[in-house]
């Protein structure tokens, strides 16, 4: 029996050593059962067909596998794996001894932490295995992809945040080109890209023009306990395309002539060169740097836009508007005459023609071009600035051109001492001047800006000779003349005829008091203004007599309603042609009422050798006598205002100027009228007491019936009552009818 107890009890021992490694365990008081989990390697494959895995990082949506040791076990189970902030729970990953598997979300990044749990004591054991895990950063650009030099900009996208301990996670920048140069950019500022958020990079761009993009690279450590020069890091490279944009911050000039320089700061105008215009104009660039452009203004330019193009990339830029102005350096000749070429020298003319102007007097253009303009002195042009009208720029300074008299013709060509003769040509002015012939002073009898008339001096030499003519303020100008011998007997003053001078018969102008007649017609004006005479002035236009020189005063009618105007028209001729810029002067001699008027006064005759304006009658009926002169020449003409007669009354007219008496005699045309005026009195009177003698002393007689009694007496006294009746009738009637005489004799 013992030896059966004993035998049992033996191999219960040897069965328990033998089953006890089988059998469940319990834990002594805080000692797990579970040996620590191991983690080797981490291992990433992308999402979708074909992918390779890669290590430790991979988009979103990735399988991770985490290779290792001890991860399950009979007692043991895989509690969580955690990647940074983010936890798998166990329900969301397989695991095997040596194999955990789960799929990644955004935002997982950091250090791997695996935590196995002990099923008997429910004791978690986490092993940190000191290796990172990222998720791809991704990237939609750049938020400025054109800013300025060392301007901030910011690169958007997810994942740029790892959550990393300071320092694990490290950024750098480089800068290359894209268009243009190879390399690196230059100027590429210091400092590092900076993660400002998970969705944000903060980075500077260069100081300098690049036309490329930046890398930003991202990078974390494979493993923590890793930290020295030659660890190995995952690497992630952002690329974004960008082009500096150009700033300008001004022009050395906004106003230039063309040929000046133009200087255009700012920055990112690059280094590689560019191209210029002005309004369209190609410019030449004198120097092209990334912070400044020197531009030279052509000579073609006008005002408008100044553009810059950067050759690196075409890019075009604008400084903004350059007003391109003219210059007028010089003027050849500065004196020139009528009908001349005169030559601007300059710039900035502009390439289509404009206008050019002499004082007011428009000049014709014979060519322009944008440095030079040549003109023809125009006709009535006087010393005065040259106004030059461009197109497209700022017209220059006027240079002043002095026009100066030339001859262009005498007539006759040859004289003798004593004749008139006419000097033709141009701005000889309007203010007398002097002439000599020969070197002696010759006597001046018209001046006008192209004519004048002088009379040969005496004791000239026979042969050549010259005319010298003088204007005020103005160079002299010489022409050659011949002198003929003179005649034997001289027969007749020069210019005798209408317009002949004042020695010589015919409408001499002289400044007399009014007080004779020069010839029978011509009243000479007074110094005291026009007389006033109301009433009819005796005054026949004379013929005109012969000579070469003609002034005559026309108008369009001899008479006008008073208060009426009357067109009038001043014609000279010497020797057959117009005389043009003569100066002349109207005068009213005789004028019935002082609201009389001339307009013009003063005028200078035209192309065609006239002078037309009007005569503004008095609104008191009677004569006006005007006058017109040019130097020793006159003409005057009668205009009558309609309406009676008016006596003038005593000394209201000069001296030689007949007017009929204030009184007619009995005999004259007015007597029918008195004696029709006598017989209204008479039959009037008559009448007048014919009544008074035919008045009742008292009642009549009447019949015992109550009719009056009628006798011969009241008969003979009733016939001369309408007798008296009908005289006084009469006496109206012929009243009337003298009234009426009388109105028709006093109409002209």
């Amino acid at each position: 029996m013992r030896r059966a107890v004993a035998a049992a009890v033996a191999g219960a021992v040897c069965a328990g050593g033998v089953l006890m490694p089988l059998l469940p365990r319990s834990a002594s008081a805080g000692t797990p059962l579970c040996s620590d989990p191991v983690v080797q390697q981490i291992m990433a494959t992308a999402p979708g067909p074909g992918q390779t895995a890669k290590q430790q990082h991979g988009p979103p949506g990735s399988t991770v596998t985490i290779t290792g040791q001890n991860f399950t076990a009979q007692f043991c189970a895989v509690s969580s794996v955690s990647i940074g902030s983010h936890q798998v729970q166990a329900a969301q990953l397989s695991a095997s001894a040596t194999q955990i598997t789960f799929t990644t979300t955004a935002g997982m990044d950091g250090d791997v932490t695996v935590t196995v749990r002990d099923t008997t004591t429910n004791t978690p054991i986490a092993v940190d295995s000191h290796l990172v895990y990222i998720t791809d950063p991704t990237f939609t650009g750049l938020d400025n992809t054109t800013p300025p030099t060392g301007a901030t900009v910011h690169l958007n996208g997810q994942g740029f945040d790892f959550q990393l301990p300071q320092n694990w996670e490290l950024t750098s920048a480089g800068y290359h080109w894209t268009a243009g140069p190879t390399g690196p950019c230059p100027a590429v500022p210091a400092g590092q890209p900076s993660v400002s958020s998970d969705a944000q990079i903060a980075l500077q761009v260069p100081s300098q023009y690049c036309d490329g993009a930046v890398d930003i690279d991202l990078s974390a450590p494979y493993d923590t306990t890793r930290t020295g020069p030659g660890d190995p890091r995952m690497q992630f490279r952002l690329t974004a395309p960008f082009d500096i944009a150009t700033q300008v911050t001004g022009k050395s000039r906004t106003s230039a002539v063309p040929g000046q320089s133009v200087v255009v700061t700012g920055s990112g105008f690059g280094s590689q060169g560019g191209a210029a215009t002005v309004n369209g104009e190609p410019a030449a660039v004198q120097s092209w740097g990334d912070s400044a452009v020197t531009v030279v203004v052509p000579a073609r330019a006008t005002s408008g836009v100044l553009n810059l193009t950067r050759s690196v990339d075409s890019a075009p830029f604008t400084p903004g508007a350059l007003t391109v102005a003219a210059q007028a350096n010089g003027i050849s000749p500065a004196k020139a005459s009528i009908g001349d070429t005169v030559t601007v020298s300059g710039a900035g003319f502009g390439p289509s023609t404009g206008t050019v102007q002499v004082g007011s007097t428009t000049a014709t253009v014979q060519t322009w071009t944008p440095n030079s303009i040549a003109f023809t002195v125009p006709d009535g042009a006087t010393t005065n600035p040259v106004n030059i009208g461009t197109n497209g720029t700022t017209p220059p300074t006027p240079p002043g051109l002095t026009v100066v008299p030339r001859i262009t013709g005498v007539t006759p060509p040859d004289a003798a001492p004593g004749a008139l003769i006419e000097v033709d040509g141009t701005t000889f002015g309007t203010q007398q001047g002097a002439v000599q012939v020969g070197g002696q002073p010759a006597q001046v009898t018209l001046w006008g800006d192209r004519a004048v008339l002088v009379v040969v001096p005496a004791g000239l030499a026979q042969g050549p000779s010259t005319v010298m003519v003088a204007p005020p303020g103005n160079d002299s100008v010489t022409a050659p003349y011949t002198i003929n011998a003179p005649p034997p007997t001289p027969t007749a003053a020069p210019g005798s005829g209408s317009g002949s001078p004042a020695s010589g018969p015919g409408r001499s102008a002289g400044s007399g008091s009014g007080t004779a007649l020069a010839t029978p017609g011509l009243i000479l004006p007074s110094s005291n203004g026009p007389v006033i005479a109301q009433g009819p002035v005796n005054f026949v236009k004379p013929p005109p007599p012969p000579g070469p020189v003609s002034l005559k005063l026309d108008t369009v009618s001899g008479q006008a309603d008073p208060g009426n105007a009357v067109a009038f028209t001043v014609t000279l001729i010497a020797f057959g042609k117009p005389v043009p810029g003569a100066p002349v002067d109207l005068v009213m001699v005789i004028e019935p009422g002082s609201d009389a008027g001339l307009d013009p006064a003063h005028g200078v005759t035209d192309d065609q050798g006239q002078l037309k304006g009007t005569i503004h009658l008095s609104h008191t009926p009677g004569d006006h006598i005007v006058l017109a002169r040019s130097g020793i020449y006159s003409d005057e003409v009668r205009v009558v205002g309609r309406g009676a007669r008016v006596a003038a009354a005593p000394g209201s007219a000069p001296a030689g100027v007949s007017v009929p008496p204030s009184t007619p005699p009995l005999v004259s045309v007015r007597s029918p009228v008195m004696w029709a005026l006598a017989a209204c009195l008479l039959l009037f009177g008559a009448g007048f007491g014919l009544n008074l003698l035919t008045a009742p002393a008292a009642g009549p007689a009447v019949t015992g019936s109550g009719r009056p009694v009628r006798g011969v007496r009241a008969t003979l006294l009733d016939s001369m009552l309408g007798m008296g009746s009908a005289a006084r009738f009469a006496a109206g009637v012929v009243a009337v009818a003298a009234s009426l005489a009388l109105g028709a004799l006093r109409r002209p």
